[in-house]
């Protein structure tokens, strides 16, 4: 199990896997406990301020799981020999920050999204997107099997072409009068991290079918509730991943 990023998402999906009995994991993050990483990231308390996130992470999956393996890497991913330490996963998990949709199709901007997108289609291996969130509102991007499922190119390209008047990109819904500066709720965090980790499990054990595939699930926790955006293959849309509709 593969997974960069260990923060509010990262964090939250490893507490839920463990749950489940998974002990092996490849972490990948740079950062160190910071004291606004405590309101929302539950894993990290005041005592672990200044220590790498992954070597928290590596003693709470060893307290939880009996002969747990982690492999820790304090580095931030930035280029695909980075994601050399993840050619033998079962499935990675990418729960770092993610790009803005306009950049991942743009030609003139690389992202991360576009690296780990070459990397599981050359090396076969499922990948997990797991979105992002920003105050009450959040997104759930998909899981990609290469040769099974479109890739994240295709399901944006599509989903922004059917919807050219819809902004998917994060903008906080707030009274402009208002001086309060909004910080991320840690319920849309757990929202979040819950939907991909139980599909995650779905993944590997095979106890159910896959749901986050070609598709995209919205979050708005001041209302709770969830819509979704998925793939609408048809005669006026080019698949861009070579998968027939």
């Amino acid at each position: 199990m593969g997974i960069i990023g260990c923060g509010g998402i990262g964090s939250g999906i490893i507490s839920n896997l463990v749950s489940y009995g998974v002990k092996n994991f490849i972490l990948m993050d740079p950062d160190v406990v910071e004291p606004s990483n405590i309101t929302r990231q539950p894993l990290f308390s005041l005592q672990d301020l200044s220590k790498q996130k992954t070597e928290v992470l590596r003693s709470f999956i060893k307290n939880r799981v009996k002969n747990a393996s982690v492999e820790t890497y304090n580095k931030k991913f930035e280029l695909e020999d980075d994601l050399k330490y993840f050619e033998d996963v079962d499935i990675l998990i990418f729960a770092a920050d993610s790009s803005n949709f306009k950049d991942i199709l743009s030609d003139n901007i690389t992202t991360p999204e576009n690296i780990l997108e070459k990397f599981s289609y050359r090396k076969n291996i499922p990948l997990a997107y797991c979105g992002g969130y920003k105050g009450f509102t959040g997104r759930v991007l998909p899981i990609v099997i290469p040769g099974v499922t479109h890739s994240l190119h295709c399901i944006l390209h599509d989903i922004i072409q059917t919807n050219e008047n819809s902004n998917f990109d994060f903008v906080l819904d707030l009274n402009h009068n208002t001086e309060i500066t909004l910080s991320t709720i840690p319920e849309t965090c757990k929202v979040i991290s819950s939907i991909m980790s139980f599909e995650i499990i779905k993944y590997l054990s095979g106890i159910l079918p896959l749901s986050l595939v070609n598709k995209i699930i919205f979050v708005e926790f001041k209302n709770y509730s969830l819509s979704q955006s998925e793939i609408s293959l048809n005669e006026n849309h080019t698949c861009l991943c070579g998968l027939s509709p």
